[in-house]
């Protein structure tokens, strides 16, 4: 009985070790701690230049450091785009549109810490999309209905008259839709 208890465990920690040696490894072309993918050179339908890509963000669910899910996954298309040479240089564009649970994400950290009790823990990757090239709005149905004004969002982040309009211009204006829970 003991032989089989033992083979049993055996087989489970060798299976655990195989699984961690098999992790890829992640990188971070260009959004350094976020997004992090993994590079398949020889995988077909790689990105390419010129795409424009509006990320429709509704959901407030959250990383283990605080960021907001949906921004991470922002990070990781900005580096899939960078990794194959089809980023921001040549000719990437991104748009993202808070609303719904992820309305919150579009606050200033004094409006953060105003109305949550602690500064936003989205702004500073926030801040490094924008200043990469990434487009931020905030419906401002969501925003108000929320009980929040449109002074108190972040500078990076403008405000639309709603999500739905944004979304429809933004696609009338060539980009492609993407939602991100």
């Amino acid at each position: 009985m003991r032989r089989i208890a033992f083979a049993c465990l055996l087989s489970v920690l060798s299976a655990g070790l195989i699984s961690a040696q098999e992790q890829p490894e992640h990188v971070y072309p260009l959004v350094k701690g976020h997004g992090g993918i993994v590079r398949l050179p020889d995988a077909v339908q790689q990105p390419r230049p010129l795409a424009k890509v509006v990320l429709d963000v509704t959901r407030g669910g959250r990383e283990p450091d605080g960021v907001l899910t949906a921004l991470d996954r922002v990070a990781r298309y900005v580096n899939l785009y960078a990794e194959a040479g089809a980023g921001f240089e040549q000719g990437l564009e991104v748009a993202v549109v808070f609303h719904g649970g992820a309305t919150v994400a579009a606050l200033s950290d004094a409006a953060h810490q105003k109305h949550l009790g602690k500064p936003n823990p989205d702004m500073a990757l926030i801040k490094n999309l924008a200043d990469l090239g990434v487009q931020f709005y905030v419906c401002g149905q969501s925003l108000t209905h929320a009980g929040y004004k449109p002074a108190e969002t972040s500078s990076q982040v403008q405000v639309a008259v709603a999500a739905a309009t944004a979304l429809i211009e933004l696609q009338r204006d060539g980009y492609s839709y993407m939602p991100l829970f």
